[in-house]
């Protein structure tokens, strides 16, 4: 699949639709806007864009969200009462509520690709998982010459 410029697509829609070029520029341009502000609201753990496939929250990036917020509401709780950081505080919990909906959601398809996984390669996928242990340190030069590496 090679990348068009919105020109091309525009141009190939006129021609389909036998429509006005404004129009078509201003439904490509909200389509673009709402996937833009889905990737930037982050909303849900997944989002899917037809013709180039799905995006994941990262759950790194969501934990790491999650904490600055909580930071944030330990910050407000501390500092006492007034109107304007009272309705800031529950922006806050608002959006810790709806980012800990999507960690939840998160884990649920991390879980089910983990089961696809599975079902798919069976013990052969375990297989090349590495198991966990002590860390010998990371003497690389031993770990090669033991053939360990």
């Amino acid at each position: 699949m090679t990348p068009k410029k919105s020109k091309q697509i525009v141009d190939e829609n006129i021609n389909q639709l036998n429509s006005n070029c404004e129009l078509v520029k201003d439904l490509l341009d909200f389509y673009w806007l709402h996937v833009r502000k889905a990737l930037e609201d982050k909303k849900d753990a997944e989002i899917n864009v037809s013709g180039l496939g799905s995006f994941k929250i990262r759950r790194k990036k969501l934990l790491q969200k999650i904490l600055f917020i909580q930071d944030k509401i330990k910050f407000y709780e501390s500092k006492g009462d007034s109107f304007e950081k009272y309705s800031r505080y529950n922006k806050l919990k608002k959006e810790l509520e709806i980012l800990r909906e999507i960690l939840s959601k998160n884990d649920t398809l991390y879980r089910k690709d983990q089961e696809k996984l599975k079902q798919r390669y069976g013990k052969q996928y375990y297989k090349y998982l590495e198991k966990s242990g002590e860390d010998s340190g990371g003497d690389q030069e031993r770990d090669v010459q033991e053939g360990t590496y």
